[in-house]
């Protein structure tokens, strides 16, 4: 039996977001006799289409590792790593007038500094999806794993100081800046997809032999690091010295052909 684990977006989802229906086949048929789990940064609620069309009842390792959900089955391993609110507040009322936006999701519910639709790509919206604006330094809200915020650029190495300095918990992972804003995503040092999965694997009980891992950004090095076989997608910006890339990429169902060159050695 092999734990498998793969990202979504960029690796086992096409271009267009979406499952082929050859790899939709194939992960269903090597679910039944192995552990399938996906590893991806979405929240839980924008990925249970993709289990569902999956069949699988494995965990779902969400919000870059910082959340495992096991959906419909409270029996199986569970993990949520939490920002502290207070914490949070510090944060914000410290950069307060030099914060353009900050936002985080809880299940289905989008919370914003300021309602701003052209922050919307950052999450996969559905009908249902709540957005609540509020000004976080006084306000009461549920406690996020996950935090995007956004500053003005010209203060991103003291916002990284005062973070370093006074929340050594939390880790601000640069995303990208331009001229007129710096975007980060608070997490907790331990939420990473690596932690994540090594707790699967051992919940599992599974040979780290027969262990593999699909991805293709930054947030996945640690998981493919983490199993026996961790595999960039050959759409990856990343080189790395150590790390292979799949033969083919995400619009070629790249994961998939990977494993049948591995599973059919087996």
């Amino acid at each position: 039996m092999y734990l498998i684990a793969s990202d979504l977006d960029g690796t086992l989802l096409n271009s267009h977001k979406k499952l082929s229906e050859d790899t939709k086949n194939y992960i269903k048929k090597i679910a039944k006799n192995n552990i399938f789990i996906i590893a991806t940064s979405r929240c839980y609620f924008d990925c249970l289409d993709i289990y569902n069309e999956l069949e699988l009842t494995t965990p779902i390792i969400c919000n870059s590792g910082a959340f495992i959900y096991s959906y419909n089955n409270d029996s199986l391993i569970r993990l949520r790593n939490s920002i502290d609110n207070d914490a949070f507040k510090d944060i914000f009322s410290h950069f307060k007038k030099d914060i353009i936006n900050t936002i985080f999701h809880v299940n289905n519910d989008i919370y914003m500094y300021k309602l701003d639709s052209r922050y919307n790509f950052f999450f996969h919206i559905k009908e249902e999806t709540q957005f609540h604006e509020l000004d976080f330094e006084n306000a009461h809200f549920p406690q996020p794993i996950s935090i995007h915020i956004f500053i003005k650029p010209e203060i991103l190495e003291d916002f990284r100081v005062y973070i370093a300095k006074n929340h050594q918990n939390i880790n601000p992972i640069f995303i990208g800046a331009d001229k007129t804003m710096a975007i980060l995503e608070l997490r907790l040092n331990q939420s990473t997809k690596g932690n994540a999965l090594k707790k699967v694997i051992e919940y599992f009980n599974i040979d780290l032999e027969n262990t593999i891992a699909f991805g293709d950004g930054d947030v996945d090095l640690d998981m493919l690091y983490a199993v026996k076989k961790g595999f960039l997608m050959k759409n990856s910006f990343i080189n790395d010295s150590i790390l292979p890339k799949t033969e083919f990429d995400n619009d070629e169902d790249g994961v998939i052909k990977e494993l049948q060159k591995l599973l059919n050695k087996n």
